[in-house]
This record gives structure tokens, C-alpha cells and sequence, in this order.
């Protein structure tokens, strides 16, 4: 769980479209992916003023990752970095794999 987080955020991070890896990646479940496409839709021309997952700007050049709750089929997972928004994953696992169902400000629900 924590390597799937860890190693989506490197990715995403550093990708030249976010956006665009987040909606191809094999660790996001569907329902993450229709959440972020219904806020870049919502957003329409005007963009965002925030990046959806890290729910900033900029990114740090480190996260440190904790695993929180953790049952049979679902996870959560923060990624901490000093003077920035932390961002939450929640994981569920499908067919026997762990996925990430919510990022940041991806399908988390409220409270999450």
C-alpha cells in the first residue's frame, strides 16, 4: 500500500502532465479516474488553481508516508512534506490487487 502511494505520487509529480498520468495509470481504480475527469470538466477553460491531489502549486522534492488504517480491503496512506498540504490515499483492493480509489482531493469523500 505504501509502495503504491509512494511510487503513484513520484510519477505523478513529476510528470509533465499529471493530469493525463493519473487517468492512465493501472493503480487508479475507475471511480478515481470519472472524479478527476468530473472536476477538469467542472473547471472547463478556466483551469485549476490547484493541483487536485496535492491541493497546491508546487510540490515537494520529498514525501514521507505513513500507513494509517488498514483492513481487509481498504487502506489509507498520507504522504507528509514539510510546509505543504499532506495528502491522503485511500486504497481498496480489487481482484486480489490494492488500488488507490482517492487521492488528495480525488474521491475522498468528506471527512476522509
Amino acid at each position: 500500500m505504501k509502495q503504491i502511494s509512494e511510487n503513484f505520487l513520484k510519477g505523478y509529480t513529476t510528470s509533465k502532465n499529471p493530469d493525463g498520468y493519473l487517468l492512465k495509470s493501472p493503480v487508479i481504480t475507475a471511480a478515481a479516474k470519472s472524479a478527476l475527469q468530473a472536476i477538469l470538466k467542472k473547471a472547463g477553460k478556466e483551469g485549476l488553481e490547484t493541483d487536485p491531489v496535492t491541493g497546491g502549486q508546487d510540490f515537494p522534492e520529498h514525501y514521507k508516508f505513513v500507513v494509517g488504517n488498514v483492513s481487509a480491503d481498504k487502506a489509507m496512506v498520507s504522504a507528509e512534506a514539510k510546509d505543504f498540504t499532506t495528502v491522503h490515499f485511500r486504497l481498496v483492493k480489487e481482484k486480489g490487487s490494492w488500488k488507490i480509489d482517492g487521492a488528495g482531493g480525488i474521491n475522498m469523500g468528506k471527512g476522509h
